[in-house]
């Protein structure tokens, strides 16, 4: 744990020098309050990549109510949160953020499956531009659904997330990749995605197909939405 605390405290002074991008790449390091605090105070942080932390600690509540991030730019790979409360307040906790990678992001332990309350929904990051997920049951969609207009996901695993009503989607890509793990759904999915995406002019579909394992192919679907025109452009 020494190595632990003695990173957290080089980041620590790193962002306390007014960064304004800050890109971590790292063995699992296990945050604390400190570190939270920090991150969420820095007045230029306006870009951060973080890879292989481990988030103990939820967002004090005093940083929410009283700070506004400048944070634009987030990407997220293999990180994990104690709850989904951590996950869910750590993302609302930058108002402004424009960007959003996330991949092998995870709620410990194991992969429950979270339920939004009602007063969730209304929750959103509606500043949010675009948005690259990759096997995410765990960041919920609604976060999403109000300022979004590209949205790519990449589907490893079968997804039970609930579907919102995406406002201002107009681009949408999908990534399917199973591996031969089972998902009946899957297209009853994507389409609920599709129907619920009014505003939608650019749909990609990328289908992996695995036949064993030296064989496989991939094929695309391409469909472009001109306003209410019932007809569609398929390569």
């Amino acid at each position: 744990m020494d190595d632990n605390d003695d990173i957290l405290q080089l980041i620590i002074a790193a962002i306390q020098r007014r960064t304004q991008t800050l890109e971590l790449d790292l063995k699992v390091i296990y945050t604390d309050n400190n570190f939270v605090s920090n991150l969420f105070t820095c007045r230029t942080l306006t870009v951060l990549k973080l890879k292989g932390l481990y988030i103990c600690d939820d967002i004090p509540l005093e940083i929410n109510n009283n700070n506004i991030s400048p944070l634009k730019t987030l990407h997220l790979k293999s990180v994990y949160f104690e709850t989904h409360t951590h996950l869910f307040n750590f993302l609302l906790s930058f108002p402004l953020l424009e960007e959003l990678e996330a991949n092998d992001v995870r709620v410990t332990p194991g992969w429950s499956i979270f339920v939004p309350k009602k007063a969730d929904k209304i929750k959103c990051l509606r500043n949010l531009v675009t948005a690259k997920l990759s096997n995410q049951e765990q960041i919920p969609l609604f976060l999403l659904s109000r300022a979004l207009t590209s949205l790519s996901i990449k589907l490893t695993w079968p997804c039970f997330v609930h579907v919102p009503v995406f406002y201002n989607l107009t681009q949408m890509e999908i990534f399917s990749d199973l591996k031969h793990r089972s998902w009946p759904k899957k297209w009853m999915w994507i389409l609920e995605m599709l129907q619920n995406t009014p505003k939608l002019q650019h749909l990609i579909i990328h289908e992996l197909v695995t036949i064993d394992m030296r064989h496989s192919y991939t094929y695309m679907f391409d469909m472009c939405v001109l306003g209410q025109a019932e007809d569609g452009i398929i390569r």
